[in-house]
């Protein structure tokens, strides 16, 4: 078995999480624009705003979070691709918990195993 397969699976896995949250953050974005533009006419139907208005703040901050979430799963797996340091590798796997839960359990139970892969080796003084 390969020395850092561990650090090199659990970056894949938060790039591709990453890239879902990602994706996912936008859709949901584009889905709270549009029920936002869609409120007239349900509002005419119906009589009431609010439950529009909620489901479009509901689905805004949940673009929003994933969209974040993306960015870092993103970043903490370049990190750890890289085994540049220990804290964008477990940012990177919490962020991709949140990005993609199937995907992130897996990428932060393998970067908490591969710890001893992302530290530095220390040089010991002659």
């Amino acid at each position: 078995m390969a020395q850092h397969t561990k650090s090199t699976v659990a970056a894949t896995l938060d790039i591709i999480a990453g890239v879902h949250g990602l994706l996912g953050g936008i859709v949901l974005l584009v889905l709270a624009t549009v029920g936002r533009l869609g409120h007239a006419g349900w509002t005419a139907h119906y009589g009431t705003a609010l439950a529009g208005l909620l489901t479009s703040a509901f689905f805004l901050v949940l673009g929003f979070v994933h969209l974040v979430a993306g960015i870092l799963a993103l970043a903490g797996g370049l990190f750890t691709l890289q085994r540049r340091t220990w804290g964008w590798a477990l940012t990177g796997g919490v962020a991709a918990l949140f990005a993609g839960v199937l995907l992130g359990i897996p990428a932060m139970i393998l970067t908490v195993l591969a710890e001893s892969e992302l530290h530095p080796a220390v040089a010991q003084p002659a």
